[in-house]
């Protein structure tokens, strides 16, 4: 026997019956992929001191528009873009290379 209808008139059985259809139900249809999706990129950071900056330092940064394995690679992209990698081991931009901060 059915439970009996509240005030309102709602079946209780009825809602108990839709939300485990909805539990049972899978999350979203088959073949279907999700919409976030997450990736790391690579970014090489100037080095050279800056004493217009309020750190000291210019925070110019880059990065390649598509994907990179290392940043072995990602430093030989920006050198067809005016960056620069002096012995020291560290990384100009090419504003700060013009300007002669090395």
């Amino acid at each position: 026997m059915a439970p009996p209808a509240d005030e309102a008139g709602h079946d209780p059985q009825k809602w108990q019956d839709e939300a485990e259809e909805r539990l049972a139900a899978p999350r979203r249809a088959p073949g279907r992929r999700p919409t976030v999706t997450a990736d790391a990129y690579l970014v090489i950071r100037c080095d050279a001191n800056d004493p217009a900056a309020s750190d000291g330092q210019c925070d110019t940064e880059h990065s390649w528009p598509v994907r990179v394995a290392h940043h072995t690679e990602l430093r030989r992209l920006l050198s067809t873009r005016g960056w620069h990698r002096p012995r020291p081991g560290r990384d100009i931009c090419p504003d700060c290379w013009k300007q002669g901060r090395r």
